[in-house]
């Protein structure tokens, strides 16, 4: 292999590709950081204004309920409403003298609401269309320019107090002196006809409401604070320049962000130098409360932050080019000996070895596949061994699934059942032999499901207990969480065939084979069990020394060497096959292997 590829070298490639991959790092690093500092803060800052504009937004509601309390307060006057009734009902001629009598009874029942100390500027009162009161230096003709008949008309409608658009109030003071008002309308009802007697409408002076904030503006001088209606028209603000305008025209706002910031309740613009925040809140039905901030000092501590995070990633930077570089000159040196090595493996040369004079972390990389080549050739070789035990193991097993003798005798239960007149046990015979090839052939496959190998176990027990109905009972208990494990096929079905033909059989007597499975430390516990003839001593011992060697011995342990070795092939020294047995009394032969949910793929 060349040491250059491209006009560079194996060590400055791989000192600019990690140059590189750093200096990516860094950047998506610097990026990230300053983003979520910049998000960081405006959240911030996004949580302290909805929380100032919440507290603004619930005094506002508190000075509208005063100024509706007080509306109803007077409509609900039995002083006034007498007046009212008694100018109603009197002539028109006499009207003159009771519309100065009504003046007098309602400037009475306004004076504790009407004053200096109080959010009521004003007060005006309607019947029909008509003034007759029009108190505290507020003209007839000013009434008449804002209070329309269609605005007497809904308060007439509703039993609330209705709010008036904003207006420009003149009272005949000798300055002509204006001011904006909120006329609230409140229809006087009589309590005891429930007659309609006319309107009452109170003037709320804009600066009530505007004053709920000019303390905060005037903390900030880089927030301006407005209150709009439903239209976006401007109804309060500091600014008294801006009232009855669009709002979107005088904060400079597009007709989307007005509709997001009204959706989210916040709305950052980092078009210009300064971000802008807009917030807004609402305050009322109808009514929502904007606050526009200039963000200068969050642009000014990013700017801090960014030249800050800047520094560090460079030095970083630098130190990380610099170790690289000291890491690709030590890298490259021995790497091409590992190379030429792995070069002459791939040529079959499978002993050839990496040279032990190479030092440092390499050293240790070559000593290791050293080590590696070394265990993999020895692998391997055993695996070939263990391919070789595998196919004779399954020979044996495939000879073992298919047993002429058992076919014929089965066969030969079904003719005589047949013959009988036996048709439905000869059809149960039928189809337990059915049952019982079809899942052991298992279309091929060696691993199956615990609960398929308990059903080709009862199906194999079922065909038995036709032909010995006189000698055998069985029992099978599993626990439900054992049957999605998989085990080798036919691992019981050996196990309950020993348990029949060697034990209760042999004993002249009935018996009971118990079938058994359960979950025990990481481990699935298998348990066959038969109270028949058992096994001597020395039998027995002869059994377990074949178990453990793997050796065959003549007689009639064919089942149980077989499905040791199968277990030794698949879980090595991870299984355990244990016998007990007491002559005249029982047999137990209990298997203990790993919980494994492989596919036969993974044998």
């Amino acid at each position: 292999m060349g040491t250059k590829a491209g006009h560079l070298s194996l060590k400055n490639k791989i000192f600019l590709a990690n140059a590189a991959v750093a200096a990516a790092v860094l950047a998506f690093l610097w990026f990230v950081c300053t983003a979520v500092f910049y998000n960081t803060m405006v959240s911030r800052i996004e949580d302290d204004y909805r929380k100032m504009l919440d507290n603004m937004a619930r005094n506002i509601e508190t000075i509208a309920r005063t100024a509706e309390d007080y509306a109803r307060v007077i409509s609900q006057s039995r002083g006034l409403q007498e007046e009212m009734r008694e100018y109603l009902e009197v002539e028109d001629t006499d009207k003159r003298y009771y519309r100065a009598r009504l003046w007098a009874g309602l400037a009475e029942a306004g004076s504790d609401i009407i004053n200096p100390t109080t959010i009521a500027s004003g007060m005006a009162v309607f019947i029909g269309d008509d003034v007759v009161y029009s108190g505290y230096d507020i003209p007839e003709e000013s009434v008449r320019g804002i209070i329309r008949p269609e605005d007497l008309e809904r308060a007439r409608q509703r039993q609330k107090p209705v709010w008036n658009p904003l207006s420009l109030l003149t009272y005949s003071s000798p300055y002509n002196e204006k001011d904006y008002v909120f006329p609230v309308s409140k229809l006087i009802r009589d309590k005891n006809t429930g007659q309609a007697l006319g309107v009452v409408t109170l003037f709320v002076g804009e600066s009530f409401f505007s004053a709920a904030y000019e303390d905060k503006a005037s903390l900030n001088n880089r927030s301006s604070y407005y209150l709009a209606d439903n239209d976006g028209r401007i109804i309060s603000a500091s600014d008294k320049n801006t009232l009855n305008r669009d709002l979107c025209e005088v904060l400079g706002m597009t007709e989307e962000q007005y509709r997001i910031c009204i959706e989210d309740g916040d709305l950052v613009n980092a078009a210009g130098r300064v971000p802008v925040l807009y917030s807004s809140m609402e305050s009322r039905p109808g009514w929502r409360l904007f606050c526009v901030t200039e963000l200068t000092d969050l642009a000014a501590e990013q700017g801090r932050m960014r030249f800050l995070l800047l520094m560090i990633l460079a030095a970083a930077l630098v130190m990380i080019m610099t170790v690289s570089w000291l890491v690709a000159r030590t890298v490259t040196r021995p790497v091409y000996q590992l190379l030429n090595t792995m070069n002459e493996i791939e040529d079959n040369q499978t002993d050839a070895r990496v040279p032990g004079n190479i030092g440092g972390e390499m050293g240790l990389l070559a000593d290791e596949f050293n080590a590696l080549m070394d265990s993999l050739e020895e692998s391997r070789k055993a695996f070939c061994r263990e391919q070789r035990l595998k196919q004779k193991n399954e020979y044996k097993l495939l000879q073992a699934q298919i047993n002429p003798h058992f076919l014929y005798n089965t066969m030969e239960t079904v003719s005589s059942f047949i013959k009988l007149g036996m048709s439905r046990e000869a059809l149960t015979a039928l189809r337990s032999l059915v049952d019982f090839y079809r899942l052991s052939l298992s279309r091929g496959r060696e691993i199956i499901t615990v609960d398929e190998e308990i059903q080709l176990t009862e199906s194999y027990l079922k065909l038995q207990g036709l032909r010995y109905v006189e000698y055998m009972d069985y029992r099978i208990e599993f626990d439900p969480e054992t049957y999605p494990y998989r085990i080798p096929k036919l691992t019981i079905q050996p196990l309950v065939e020993n348990a029949i033909y060697h034990g209760i059989k042999e004993s002249r007597s009935r018996g009971l084979i118990s079938i058994e499975g359960c979950i025990r430390e990481q481990s699935l516990i298998i348990t066959v069990c038969d109270t028949g003839k058992g096994i001597e001593p020395a039998r027995l011992k002869e059994i377990q020394d074949s178990l453990e060697s793997g050796k065959s011995t003549s007689g009639d342990s064919f089942g149980l060497g077989n499905i040791a070795q199968r277990l030794k092939l698949l879980y090595a020294d991870q299984y355990r096959m244990q016998i007990e047995s007491i002559p005249g009394r029982f047999t137990a032969v209990m298997i203990r292997i790993p919980l494994c949910e492989w596919e036969e793929d993974g044998v």
